[in-house]
């Protein structure tokens, strides 16, 4: 209020003054990413022996652990190196040679979206970007324009073919997610990947925290088969027997569970 004297009496009169309440407090931006990886799967050429490659499919989950949007989404793996723990050099061949890795075609995929709560907001929005290759100038798993609401959440899914030899036991790799909070603007949050599918391994609420290299494991099973038969002997006339012997060995570094073996005579005897 205000007062004031016009010399005879004291007078006053209320001001519009309007206190305005302090808004709630929205907490910082967090965006928390991680990283799976599956077991290796050995390649065959056509005869059926191992061709030297690989196959492993990452899982890579995302999710808004603030209480505000985030806008420009964006995550970047970077897969290339020329170190025994990371997967070599790109090729766009079929087939990597030594030292060489590939993204299969039309493998990354966007796998699962959550919406999140959107506040009468698109919710969740992302698209893949057909265009990433592992390298370091085309690294990012994103189209641009990418959008998560306060606990949206979505998974990417992606395979990698690459040559066996010249690498450690383990290879190491990590992505790393950014995003801003206003549409058009710089990034202001940041999460470099956990290994496995809960970006806040530790449940704290913060991802921020839990930060570990995903492991690729090269010890892998590697089977041979070899087949062999005794000489025919005669039962009976135009009737004759004969013995198989099979002998399967595991010349890799890791256990081959849930072994099978088909043989199919209807190929030998015409039956």
């Amino acid at each position: 209020h205000s007062q004031y004297d016009d010399g005879v009496a004291l007078a006053m009169s209320s001001s519009n003054t309007v206190v305005i309440a302090p808004g709630p407090n929205r907490g910082p931006a967090r965006i928390g990413v991680a990283k799976a990886a599956s077991a290796a799967r050995i390649n065959r050429g056509p005869k059926g022996q191992p061709d030297g490659t690989a196959t492993v499919t990452f899982d890579v989950n995302v999710r808004n652990y603030g209480t505000a949007a985030l806008y420009g989404v964006q995550v970047s793996d970077v897969l290339e190196g020329p170190g025994a723990a990371q997967f070599g050099v790109r090729t766009t061949a079929t087939v990597p040679g030594p030292g060489q890795y590939t993204i299969l075609p039309g493998t990354l995929a966007v796998v699962d979206v959550q919406s999140g709560r959107t506040s009468g907001g698109s919710g969740t929005v992302v698209a893949v970007n057909p265009a990433f290759n592992g390298t370091s100038t085309v690294s990012d798993l994103l189209a641009p324009g990418a959008v998560l609401p306060e606990a949206g959440q979505f998974s990417l899914r992606f395979d990698v073919r690459f040559h066996t030899a010249g690498h450690a036991d383990t290879l190491l790799s990590a992505v790393r997610a950014q995003a801003a909070t206003v549409m058009g603007g710089a990034p202001v949050a940041f999460d470099d990947s956990v290994n496995g599918s809960n970006p806040d391994a530790d449940g704290d609420g913060n991802p921020g925290n839990d930060t570990s290299p995903t492991p690729v494991s090269l010890a892998l099973p590697v089977l041979s088969l070899m087949k062999s038969a005794s000489l025919p002997r005669r039962v009976a006339p135009d009737v004759y027997e004969l013995d198989y012997r099979f002998k399967i060995d595991n010349t890799g570094t890791a256990p081959a569970p849930n072994v099978r073996l088909i043989d199919n005579l209807n190929c030998t005897f015409d039956m």
